[in-house]
């Protein structure tokens, strides 16, 4: 019998969402993107008489913003795929949207065949409608064909949509972070906005836009694969469905105690949630978190999920087992997941479609980090990696590391010194920095601690006069060995900075070779975390 796959999914999300810079548009595209995949599906496949095929019977995976369905009858498929791709044309015109339909004697070989022309699929230009004219207006914001004008301001089709959007209450997206209805969620960076509408800001009036990801899907998908080949077509939907549903499910839970643990503690009088979500499907996280508690929140998160996926994980391989498949493919499944998360703090007035773009680079760059530390078992450790925006926003991390982060020609040997560390693990036990080693590093500071000031002026120093940072951070240390309550915190100083680097340079913080450093990290966790720390230091 011929199967019918249909693979359907959002692409370029995040543009569509920072598009216009206003908070409200962020907080309604992420809402109309999370409700897509629900009662708008149902009600496409119903219109087609295919209601319940969203299911786990005819969908091995129905999360985030894409979704999998299996189709016995070819016509209904097609008219399903019409229909399907002018509902969403109509939703989100600003979204790329991604489909295709592809046929096989099997789900197994129907789902394979779409995979393989969904990445094809990717790679082909589609274009932006409404097109526009020569003389066409445009909207100020995007840059797009203006097609309404709401509050005096001309806007394109895709932000006409989102603010004329309302989701039912109970079902939004902030409702999967914690739901209770004392609090109250920001929709406003502005200072004229309300107080119960006002994203709290701290005083420097930075955010933290944090986007985290998982890791090693890829090759729990590929042992699903294996150990489904022959496997009946009920057992292989069950199984992936159990991934799939178990994979959003942790992500959703680990977020809500993440929650619960960092953000509820820290909720202002008038009861304003500090964060607002953006994205939270699969195994994806994209959150606007106050400053100085978006570091707490995302660690939080990356803990949680670790041990929320152990739950789901036991569950698949449980099933895998009562399917009667290898013992050898079910041994391949891990105990856990981790993930790793980027983190940019920037100005609320910032350009944030560029500033996710380098959230999401700073991911990708601890994923690197994380890969190359995997334990023998495969295992990825969790890590994230944070950067301050000071200046202008670069392309990506690693050239924002070029020019940020590297003293060039560091002790004459043309051998750069690198003034971040590109990545920090949650536990002590892998081989990445730890990020309770920085924590340790910034807890130096403080009254009848340690004083920051010197240190602001080295890491100048560095990029330009070798030999004057040396004399400074000699001088600096004199300094602190002057009085026992500055001595003992230059000790732990110390001890902190080897743990960090696995060795130390007592003329210079950075490791033995001089070729990497913490203390532009160190900085800009003191900035955000500590902002008065300069101000009550002692020495």
């Amino acid at each position: 019998m011929t199967v019918y796959a249909y693979l359907f999914e959002l692409r370029s999300i995040q543009s569509a969402l920072f598009a216009t810079g206003k908070l409200k548009d962020m907080i309604a595209g992420s809402e109309l993107i999370d409700y897509l995949c629900r009662e708008p599906l149902e009600q496409a496949l119903s219109a087609c008489d295919l209601e319940g095929y969203a299911g786990p019977t005819h969908s091995p995976r129905c999360a985030g913003a894409a979704f999998y369905l299996l189709i016995g009858d070819e016509l209904k498929a097609q008219q399903f795929r019409e229909v399907w791709s002018i509902l969403v044309a109509q939703l989100l015109p600003d979204v790329e949207a991604v489909d295709v339909l592809c046929a096989g004697t099997s789900a197994q070989e129907a789902i394979k065949q779409g995979l393989a022309n969904l990445r094809i699929a990717r790679n082909r230009v589609y274009p932006n409608l409404p097109c526009a004219s020569p003389i066409a207006r445009r909207s100020p914001r995007t840059g797009k064909v203006a097609t309404a004008s709401h509050a005096g301001e001309l806007v394109d089709a895709g932000t006409a949509i989102k603010r004329r959007f309302t989701r039912p209450k109970g079902t939004r997206l902030s409702d999967r972070f914690f739901s209770e209805d004392t609090v109250l969620w920001p929709d406003n960076f502005d200072a004229s906005a309300v107080d119960d509408r006002r994203f709290p800001l701290t005083k420097n009036r930075l955010v933290g836009l944090v986007h985290a990801d998982g890791n090693g899907l890829g090759q729990v998908l590929r042992t699903l694969t294996e150990a489904t080949r022959e496997a009946e077509q009920k057992a292989y939907i069950r199984l992936y469905r159990i991934f799939s549903d178990g994979l959003d499910l942790a992500t959703a839970r680990a977020t809500s105690k993440a929650c619960a643990e960092v953000l509820i503690p820290a909720i202002n009088s008038h009861h304003v949630m500090p964060a607002r979500p953006l994205v939270l499907g699969g195994d994806d996280l994209t959150v606007l978190v106050r400053a100085d508690l978006a570091l707490p929140f995302t660690r939080s998160f990356l803990y949680h999920f670790e041990t929320q996926s152990r739950d789901f994980l036991s569950h698949l391989r449980e099933d895998m087992q009562a399917q009667g498949l290898h013992a050898a493919n079910i041994a391949q499944i891990p105990e856990s997941l981790s993930a790793c998360a980027g983190i940019i703090y920037m100005k609320a007035s910032q350009p944030f479609a560029q500033s996710y773009a380098l959230a999401e680079d700073l991911c990708n760059r601890a994923k690197q980090q994380s890969r190359a530390q995997a334990h023998g078992d495969g295992c990825i450790p969790s890590s994230l990696a944070f950067h301050r925006l000071q200046g202008s926003v670069f392309n990506s991390a690693e050239q924002l590391f070029q020019r940020e982060l590297l003293a060039q020609s560091f002790s004459g040997s043309g051998t750069p010194l690198a003034l971040g560390l590109p990545a920090y693990g949650l536990h002590s036990s892998n081989h990445l920095p730890a990020l309770g080693a920085l924590a340790a590093l910034a807890h130096c500071f403080g009254p009848e601690k340690l004083s920051d000031g010197r240190l602001r002026n080295l890491a100048t120093l560095l990029h330009a006069d070798e030999a004057l940072a040396r004399k400074n951070y000699a001088r600096w240390r004199e300094l602190a060995r002057k009085s026992p309550p500055t001595a003992t915190a230059l000790h732990h100083f110390d001890t902190a900075l080897e743990e960090l680097l696995g060795s130390r340079n007592d003329s210079l913080p950075t490791d033995k070779d001089c070729q990497s450093s913490p203390l532009a990290d160190l900085l800009n966790y003191l900035s955000i975390h500590c902002p008065n720390v300069e101000d009550t230091a002692h020495a």
